[in-house]
């Protein structure tokens, strides 16, 4: 909610970048101390507490069960971020690469040290996640597009006639953030909308495009299933020969006994 306060309210992109910059930087830690050092802390001091070996068993067994929901979670607010606020923090797709370095190695001292070892499960896809990264993709079409019209200085620089400077007189009450140093011209505002959601639609289009022609399945893949499938019904047909050569030999053997 802060974010969007500061994207779309405030329309200040310097206080919105650096609010980015913060959340990634202190939320990898936050990760690492709630996750891993203070669950494994409490574990140590319950052991060491423990002088009857029977409640040290019963507290193994009353141990807190791994649940993989708030890590996909985290996975997707960082792809929010990422997705909502690109043209903000052009460089949050390498702050994410960094931060999720040091969450890997979190997860894997969490699944060491801090919770038992989860049972695998099979799963045929993503679930209700592939929806949700879906959706944010296409609110994020919409963020991005106001912010290069509307909160940031981009549109300003590709079409500087349709703005003007700031006159701190005659301007004060549509100013909304005091460091703007230039404003829409009266009458502009319609082709700046015009703009924004047109260059909307176009990338909206071009994606629709992108998602009908690229394949959900590799060529790759394609041939392997069609190779094992193959294999399979070669393996039967095999299977279904020996059994019909098996049945002859024995009709055979059976004759010349009588």
């Amino acid at each position: 909610a802060t974010l969007f306060y500061l994207a779309f309210i405030q329309f200040d992109m310097i206080q919105l970048r650096s609010e980015l910059v913060n959340i990634y930087s202190i939320d990898s830690f936050r990760r690492i101390a709630l996750e891993s050092a203070l669950p494994m802390a409490i574990k140590y001091y319950s052991l060491t507490s423990s002088t009857n070996l029977k409640n040290q068993h019963a507290k193994s067994k009353e141990e807190e069960n791994y649940d993989d929901f708030d890590d996909y979670l985290e996975m997707i607010i960082e792809f929010g971020y990422i997705t909502l606020f690109a043209s903000a923090l052009p460089l949050g797709a390498l702050f994410s690469i960094c931060a999720n370095y040091f969450e890997v190695r979190n997860d894997l001292f969490k699944l060491l040290y801090v919770y038992p070892r989860p049972i695998p499960s099979p799963e045929s896809g993503l679930g209700v996640w592939r929806a949700i990264l879906t959706s944010i993709v296409a609110l994020g079409l919409l963020t991005n597009t106001a912010l290069f019209a509307f909160t940031s200085e981009q549109l300003r620089s590709w079409v500087p006639s349709l703005f003007r400077k700031v006159d701190p007189t005659l301007d004060a009450l549509f100013i909304t953030n005091a460091d703007d140093e230039f404003i829409a011209r009266e009458g502009s505002g319609r082709y700046i909308v015009l703009l924004a959601f047109g260059l909307e639609h176009v990338i909206g289009i071009f994606a629709l495009l992108l998602y009908i022609i690229i394949p959900r399945t590799s060529s790759l893949v394609l041939n392997d299933i069609k190779r094992r499938e193959s294999d399979k019904l070669r393996a039967a047909r095999a299977l279904k020969k020996s059994k019909l050569s098996n049945l002859v030999q024995n009709e055979q053997s059976q004759k010349k006994t009588k």
